[in-house]
């Protein structure tokens, strides 16, 4: 069992109290192995879009979300999220374990040397087509917070409740 499944479900990491999510929308922007989009169903959401980068963590996350018969109500989607559309280098040699507190972004512009895949950087505008009415975001994506806050402040107003971990990892010009 990851760390997360019991920060998530037992510490109160992601704190819902005066939120009512039945019958709602989520957003999961950092859904690692689908931890997450788990504990917001378990709480009445009825449809989580869930956004994981790293290839391993998602396809973790794919088989959470079959285990738990709940693939019906997850849309799945292997991106990073960022301030404008392109591709990410994600080093394939990082861990799941590790996957949590990697930043998608890092390695955008630079020339990586290894084994590493391209996963599709995507906006929150694209996101916001698997919602109908969007009620809750969700954001721990250690670094693309910043780009996010900059470049999509109009996108966020569209929901009513902000759940955000946020890291500085990058820099905005």
């Amino acid at each position: 069992m990851r760390f997360t499944v019991v920060e998530v479900f037992l510490t109160d990491h992601w704190p819902l109290k005066g939120l009512d999510l039945r019958g709602r929308e989520v957003l999961d922007i950092g859904a690692y192995i689908g931890d997450t989009a788990l504990y917001f169903l378990a709480h009445g959401a009825k449809r989580v879009v869930a956004v994981e980068p790293h290839p391993a963590a998602y396809k973790e996350m794919m088989k959470n979300l079959e285990l738990n018969n709940v693939k019906d109500r997850v849309v799945p989607i292997n991106a990073a999220v960022g301030g404008s559309k392109g591709y990410t280098k994600i080093p394939i040699d990082i861990s799941v374990s590790d996957a949590g507190g990697m930043n998608a972004l890092r390695y955008r512009d630079e020339t990586t040397s290894g084994s590493y895949v391209e996963v599709p950087i995507v906006v929150l505008e694209d996101l916001m087509g698997y919602l109908e009415e969007p009620y809750m975001i969700k954001l721990d994506c250690k670094g693309c917070e910043a780009e996010i806050l900059h470049k999509s402040s109009d996108r966020l107003r569209m929901f009513q409740a902000i759940l955000m971990e946020y890291t500085d990892m990058l820099r905005l010009p």
